[in-house]
């Protein structure tokens, strides 16, 4: 048995940030919400899918008659190729918004915002526990109103929630990881969070992220999540895939080797290549293009800004081969800092200051008076920072977070923004 778990779609929804020129295909990008469910639904048929899950936000509000009948003709075919259906309202899509009722196939089925219930699929050896949304705002936990395990059958948790309602996210149908886990299911299949977490492995504990991004803050690529199961054990996944059309993205560019104009398209140019072989040759980018690092071509830059603006959409639309759109132009270039030596050996203030960072950075104990900042820093940082995968190292205090490599980072900022301030202030005749 194979399932696919999806959510947050927000059919519907205009895609935002999308201020392009006027030679990007608005019409079909802003269609991509719309081919991604295509797209969602032909893998199904193709890869003989036997169940979907749509964990909330199938739509991205109220939904029209021309966005119910698409899904509607969408659902049929889902279920004319054999694949069935569960899915529940979201905090976008909640009941209360609805004012046109979403006609469901068979082999479809709606959970009930009322409370949760348990769908038995037994020729799939399935059970599907869940809840919708009767109205968007669900600040009370209800994962402890989901019914027990069903023995013999493999148990599928769906839920759209904060979780634990960290992050930028607004808090809805509030848990703890502890509680999803211990009701004894063999998966959860959450909604709510855009981007693909895995919040526990054994159960899998999922959010599959959205399945196409809307906006310049949701790059990368989008999709859902693949789940084999043989005999009420998960043997393969969840495995991500993607099903977005249009992906956007951040081509960050240091130019710090350029040394004219060619050597700043030549890295462009790179940057581009690289984003456009992360996919097939069918996505289409919608980018933001950032130009930055310490370059003898700062002043060059920033001297024309507006002619660079102009470059660097053209060499984008050459390189991106009518694939890749601006989003917006940022120019974060800075002058080159003279070699430290150099700043060490001067009779001034920097002089000063460069030479007392190399004696810090080279002291192989933490000063006192430094170790008891660093502590008291510490405690002001929230848990959350702490822990998980990617924790904030404390210098001289966390694990592998030495105060060498921090002690040259602080050197070269300082000096680096004295120095910038001279040449402002000697561009500026003062």
């Amino acid at each position: 048995m194979r399932f696919v778990h999806a959510a947050d779609i927000h059919l519907g929804s205009p895609l935002g940030g999308l201020d392009l020129r006027d030679d990007a295909p608005k019409d079909e990008i802003r269609a991509a919400p719309r081919r991604a469910f295509e797209r969602l639904i032909d893998y199904c048929a193709s890869e003989e899918i036997d169940l979907l899950l749509i964990a909330g936000d199938l739509f991205d509000g109220r939904a029209d008659v021309d966005t119910l009948i698409f899904v509607e003709a969408q659902l049929r075919l889902l279920s004319e190729g054999g694949t069935r259906c569960v899915l529940l309202r979201g905090n976008h899509d909640a009941a209360s918004k609805q004012t046109l009722q979403l006609r469901l196939p068979e082999g479809a089925h709606g959970l009930s915002v009322d409370a949760a219930e348990t769908i038995r699929l037994p020729e799939l050896g399935v059970a599907v526990h869940g809840r919708g949304f009767a109205d968007q705002h669900v600040k009370e936990s209800i994962v402890e109103t989901y019914p027990p395990a069903v023995p013999e059958l493999f148990n599928i948790g769906m839920l759209h929630t904060s979780a634990s309602g960290e992050g930028d996210h607004e808090v809805y149908a509030p848990c703890t990881v502890g509680q999803l886990t211990g009701k004894g299911y063999d998966y959860w299949a959450l909604g709510h969070i855009h981007k693909r977490e895995v919040l526990a492995e054994s159960p899998p504990v999922v959010f599959c992220g959205n399945l196409q991004g809307r906006h310049p803050k949701e790059t990368g690529a989008k999709g859902a999540s693949v789940v084999t199961v043989e005999n009420g054990v998960i043997t393969e996944g969840p495995t991500h895939v993607d099903f977005d059309i249009l992906r956007w993205d951040t081509i960050t560019v240091d130019v710090g080797n350029a040394l004219d104009e060619s050597g700043v398209r030549v890295a462009l140019e790179r940057a581009i290549n690289e984003v456009l072989a992360s996919a097939d040759e069918e996505m289409q980018y919608a980018v933001r293009v950032e130009l930055a690092g310490r370059s003898p071509m700062h002043r060059e830059i920033a001297d024309a800004e507006a002619t660079w603006h102009d470059q660097i959409r053209q060499i984008v639309a050459e390189a991106g081969h009518d694939r890749m759109w601006i989003e917006r132009i940022r120019i974060g270039t800075s002058p080159p800092l003279p070699p430290l030596e150099s700043l060490r050996a001067r009779e001034d203030m920097v002089g000063e200051l460069a030479r007392e960072l190399a004696e810090i950075s080279a002291m192989e104990s933490m000063p006192a008076s430094l170790g008891t900042s660093l502590e008291a820093l510490a405690e002001k940082i929230p848990t959350a920072l702490l822990e998980g995968d990617d924790p904030l190292a404390v210098p001289g205090l966390a694990a592998g977070a030495g105060l060498q490599a921090a002690f040259e980072q602080v050197e070269r900022d300082l000096l680096s923004r004295l120095v910038d301030t001279e040449i402002d202030h000697e561009e500026a005749g003062d």
